[in-house]
């Protein structure tokens, strides 16, 4: 996880090389970071620890994002560890919104899972609705409004822990509502999430990724740069403008014949589609009868 911040790093620093960057982690991580990777400390601003109480590591995750507006002073932008830069972010906070982000792609036409609005129903919360942000990727201004819709999206964190688990989206909205701040909505390649098979998109500024596949699947660009990071302390930046050239979140041949057409990779979708006709052709592929 360390050497994937590390990389998320790297990437926000090619694009705006006179970012502040700080990075908000609790005790133990702190820890780690001096025991184990101390160069995030001379790749960040400021390292921010934060004794959050909760022994749970991913709980106290959540806790430090549900509370960063109030432990940290000025607009911020604030990026999860599984994503990579690519293009300038200007527009994430070139507007004058409270908060700014893009709506969250799993419920696009308010179809919204069954697991959500039923526990929304538990809470007594007004049901979900669009626009329903995505909280990986968010500018924040540090103004009253911001401040309060801060306050408000940890108290319904805690208030929905017992029934949502330590999820923060369902809180965030929730606490959007209430406070009723003003919100940019933004393009989705803004947060462009990135799924196990590779798809056409857009021109993503930011690739976000599910940490599992980033950690996991050894297609994905993230893995191949957080690999070059671990062998050679540096990572290969012609891969990252060849991501920005085809808008490809994938750093090899992937699965799939679509997925490698629509990343450039022609020779790789021609030789899936052989293996594939192969298989249909071959003897063993049939059903013999008795």
């Amino acid at each position: 996880m360390l050497v994937m911040t590390h990389v998320a790093i790297l990437t926000l620093r090619l694009v705006h090389t006179d970012a502040s960057i700080s990075l908000l982690v609790d005790l133990p991580t702190e820890k780690l970071i001096d025991d184990a990777y101390p160069v995030l400390r001379d790749v960040v601003n400021n390292l921010v620890a934060v004794d959050s109480g909760i022994q749970d590591g991913a709980a106290s995750s959540r806790y430090l994002k549900t509370k960063m507006r109030d432990l940290l002073d000025g607009d911020l932008l604030f990026l999860d560890i599984d994503t990579l830069v690519l293009r300038d972010l200007t527009p994430l906070w070139d507007h004058d919104s409270v908060i700014s982000g893009v709506h969250d792609d799993n419920t696009l036409g308010g179809n919204f899972d069954s697991r959500l609005t039923e526990g929304f129903k538990t809470l007594g919360w007004p049901a979900p609705k669009e626009p329903y942000l995505n909280s990986g990727v968010m500018f924040w201004r540090d103004n009253p409004d911001g401040r309060r819709l801060g306050e408000a999206w940890y108290r319904f964190w805690l208030e929905s822990r017992q029934v949502m688990g330590d999820t923060d989206q369902p809180a965030l909205h929730r606490a959007m509502v209430e406070t009723g701040v003003s919100l940019k909505l933004l393009p989705q390649d803004y947060n462009q999430k990135v799924r196990d098979t590779p798809r056409k998109l857009k021109r993503p500024a930011i690739l976000h990724y599910e940490t599992r596949s980033a950690l996991h699947s050894k297609h994905t660009l993230i893995n191949h740069l957080m690999r070059q990071v671990n062998e050679n302390g540096a990572f290969d930046e012609s891969l990252l403008e060849r991501a920005r050239q085809r808008n490809d979140p994938w750093g090899s041949a992937g699965p799939g014949i679509k997925g490698n057409w629509y990343t450039g990779r022609y020779g790789a979708a021609f030789l899936e589609g052989l293996k594939r006709l192969a298989r249909t052709l071959s003897p063993s592929s049939s059903t013999h009868g008795a």
